[in-house]
C-alpha cells in the first residue's frame, strides 16, 4: 500500500512540474529577442541589445530582467478615443502641456496608482515633433516605490507615448541613459515631423 500511495504522490509530482514546464514555456514564448530596430506602421526605434520584446494588439513592450523591474512601453491610441478612468479626450489643438495634463489626470485616477509624485512636467520634441515629458514617481500595488519617464507627442490620427517605468531603488537609474537613447532613436515614419 505504501508503495502504490509512492507511486501515486510521484505521478502527482511529475504531473505539476510538467504543468509548470509547459505554463513557462508558454509565458516565455511570449517575450522574444530583438535586436537592432523595432518598427510599427507609424513608428521605429532603436533596440538596446539584449532587451526582449512582447508584443500585444495595443502595445510593445522591452524589458531586460522583467517587466516587474523595467519596462519600455511604445504606444499608440487614436487621439479621437477617450482615456476610460476620467472621460477626457485629447484633441489636435491642444498644446504639450494640456497633453501632459490629460495624462497626469489619468494617471491619478489609476486604482494601481498610490501617492503618485510628479517630479517634472516640461514640453520635449519625441520623434521630431512637440511633444511633452513627465517624470513621476508612485507606489505600485505591492507598495514597490516605481519611476516613470513618459514622453507624449500628437501624431494625428494618434496619441503617442514612450514609457520607461522601473522600480525606484536601483533598476531605475541602472537603465535610464540606456531609455534615453531609445527615446533618441524614435522616428515616425510616413514622413510627417
Amino acid at each position: 500500500m505504501q508503495q502504490l500511495k509512492g507511486l501515486l504522490n510521484l505521478r502527482r509530482t511529475n504531473l505539476a512540474l510538467i504543468v509548470i514546464f509547459f505554463f513557462c514555456n508558454g509565458c516565455a514564448s511570449l517575450w522574444q529577442p530583438v535586436h537592432g530596430t523595432l518598427s510599427a506602421a507609424h513608428w521605429s526605434v532603436q533596440v538596446p541589445d539584449g532587451w526582449m520584446r512582447l508584443t500585444t494588439p495595443t502595445y510593445e513592450m522591452l524589458s531586460k530582467d522583467g517587466p516587474y523591474l523595467q519596462y519600455i512601453l511604445i504606444q499608440e491610441r487614436p487621439i479621437s478615443e477617450g482615456f476610460h478612468a476620467t472621460g477626457q479626450k485629447m484633441d489636435t489643438q491642444m498644446l504639450p502641456n494640456e497633453l501632459a495634463q490629460v495624462v497626469i489626470d489619468t494617471i491619478q485616477v489609476d486604482r494601481q496608482i498610490r501617492d503618485l509624485y510628479v517630479l517634472s512636467a516640461v514640453p520635449a520634441m519625441i520623434g521630431g515633433r512637440q511633444g511633452f515629458k513627465l517624470i513621476y514617481t508612485y507606489l505600485d500595488q505591492n507598495s514597490v516605490e516605481m519611476k516613470t519617464i513618459h514622453y507624449g507627442a500628437l501624431f494625428p490620427p494618434y496619441y503617442f507615448n514612450l514609457r520607461y517605468t522601473a522600480a525606484a531603488r536601483h533598476y531605475f537609474d541602472a537603465d535610464e541613459n540606456t531609455f534615453e537613447q531609445v527615446a533618441g532613436s524614435m522616428r515616425f515614419i510616413d514622413g510627417k515631423q
